[in-house]
């Protein structure tokens, strides 16, 4: 006896012929957990903030070094990690090793976030800024406030620590530049790496100038 012929839905029809296509290419449809991606962006955010301090931090200590832009060029055509040690040494750097090894440890951040989310590299590109601008801003704000809570001595600290803060955002942009190039490789995850830092430091240098030219 034949069993009677049943009209599928027309939901799953569509569904059947979307599943068919995508099989053609070997995908099949993926189901995005944005929360859960946000949560992990989070996370990864604090992470990756602690560890650009850090890096900051170290940077920082090579006062003596001049704002020459010849640096960045250099840095464009290093080919390996030895490469880079060598350009930052010539460059005037006392500690170029601290800071590759540090920037390595970063990259490490990246690399571990790319490998458990990859439901995140399924998103749209805008997408993808948008969610990890969103957390990095709220990590980003919150050391902001911490900064601009202490008393502001004159209109001239002021004016400092709104240029410090501007520094820093722009500093925290590099975010989303630099996941991607972790992707990369290791030589242009310390290229983009050493690129932002040395903008951080020459933008916070700035801002030094400013804040003794107003004060003197």
């Amino acid at each position: 006896m034949k069993k009677p012929f049943k009209l599928l839905p027309i939901g799953l029809i569509v569904s059947i012929i979307f599943f068919v296509q995508c099989s053609k290419n070997d995908e099949v449809p993926k189901i995005i957990n944005e929360d859960k991606i946000s949560q992990n962006l989070k996370q990864y955010a604090e992470d990756f903030f602690k560890a650009s301090l850090n890096i900051d931090e170290e940077f920082a200590k090579n006062v003596q070094i001049k704002r020459d832009p010849s640096f960045k060029k250099a840095v464009l055509l290093a080919k390996t990690e030895r490469d880079l040690g060598i350009i930052m040494k010539n460059a005037g750097f006392i500690n170029s090793e601290t800071i590759l090894t540090l920037i390595k440890k970063r990259l490490e951040i990246q690399n571990n976030f790319r490998a458990s989310n990859q439901d995140f590299y399924h998103l749209e590109a805008d997408k993808k800024n948008e969610l990890l601008n969103k957390q990095y801003d709220l990590v980003l704000e919150k050391y902001i406030d911490h900064q601009n809570s202490f008393p502001k001595i004159s209109s001239c600290a002021n004016s400092f620590n709104t240029d410090i803060s501007r520094c820093n955002r722009t500093y925290g942009k590099c975010a989303v530049i630099a996941i991607v190039a972790a992707a990369e490789g290791l030589v242009p995850g310390l290229i983009v790496g050493v690129f932002c830092a040395w903008d951080l430091v020459d933008c916070k240098a700035d801002a030094k100038e400013d804040y003794s030219d107003c004060v003197n």
